[in-house]
């Protein structure tokens, strides 16, 4: 019995994969398979459930890939999309349409993490 378990381990160890790394990267993948094929507001909810793991498992996955949780990544997919329609629409383009369109409701949040993010207002890229 000591012999099989200590071959179990030496086994595990020598192939330098860890079950529960792979689960969980298994996990990241389906979530951004996910993310990226919805098109409407993504919920984080719907992200985790799709992942087929627990909030905690798919939080620690992300943060072990991209140093970020779910739902960071997905404010920062969103921000990057904006900010790309917003790089492409002429002047007159209402910036809270363009908002409203990548799921931000709120105006000054995403005023404020598009700053954050990209280090210039909304304004400025559109007027580029």
């Amino acid at each position: 019995m000591a012999h099989l378990l200590a071959r179990s381990v030496c086994n595990d160890a020598g192939s330098g994969v860890n079950p529960g790394y792979a689960k969980r990267q298994q996990a990241v993948e389906r979530a951004l398979e996910y993310i990226s094929s919805s098109s409407d507001a993504l919920r984080v909810s719907d992200v985790y459930q799709y992942s087929a793991v627990s909030w905690r498992t798919l939080d620690r996955a992300f943060k072990e890939r991209f140093g970020i949780t779910p739902k960071q990544y997905i404010v920062a997919t969103r921000l990057s999309g904006a900010r790309k329609a917003l790089a492409a629409a002429p002047p007159e383009t209402r910036i809270s349409d363009i908002a409203n369109d990548w799921g931000f409701w709120h105006l000054g949040r995403f005023a404020s993490d598009y700053n954050r993010m990209f280090g210039e207002l909304p304004s400025a890229t559109l007027r580029r």
